[in-house]
């Protein structure tokens, strides 16, 4: 509840009580007019991928991206594919170089590193076909037509 708290405090959202029976002491929080430029300003700040994959801040970017700014979320796309894509490409270099002199000793420490290596490859492949999808579903979204 703290970072709710800061909000609150910050005049980015508002607490409205929701009023059911069931949840006597539930509310509802929206936006402010405050919130919404902080939260526009945050999305049109410069983004820098992390070196970590799946990062919390290209997380909550692309959420609210995807939903309040859609051309910011397509740009956010093309930077993080472009840079995992890069991190995915750097480590497939380095494991068919290592391919040809893979140990046999499961105990040698460039095995380990071939594991490493390959799991972290895989988890590069899964999140580059999140944000393709992602993409896909976004590319969509624009070119429908809102008269249907």
């Amino acid at each position: 509840m703290h970072e709710i708290t800061c909000l609150l405090d910050k005049d980015f959202i508002t607490a409205v009580p929701t009023g059911e029976a069931q949840y006597p002491e539930g509310q509802r929080f929206r936006a402010t007019t405050a919130g919404k430029e902080a939260l526009q300003a945050w999305l049109a700040s410069p983004y820098t991928p992390a070196p970590r994959v799946e990062d919390t801040d290209i997380q909550l970017r692309l959420m609210a991206a995807s939903v309040l700014d859609q051309f910011t979320a397509l740009s956010l796309l093309e930077i993080e594919v472009g840079f995992r894509q890069a991190q995915l490409d750097y480590i497939e270099r380095g494991a068919a170089a290592a391919a040809a002199r893979r140990p046999t000793d499961h105990t040698d420490p460039e095995w380990c590193f071939t594991v490493l290596r390959d799991y972290h490859a895989s988890t590069l492949r899964r999140w580059l076909d999140l944000l393709n999808q992602l993409h896909a579903r976004l590319t969509t979204r624009e070119n429908e037509d809102p008269a249907g």
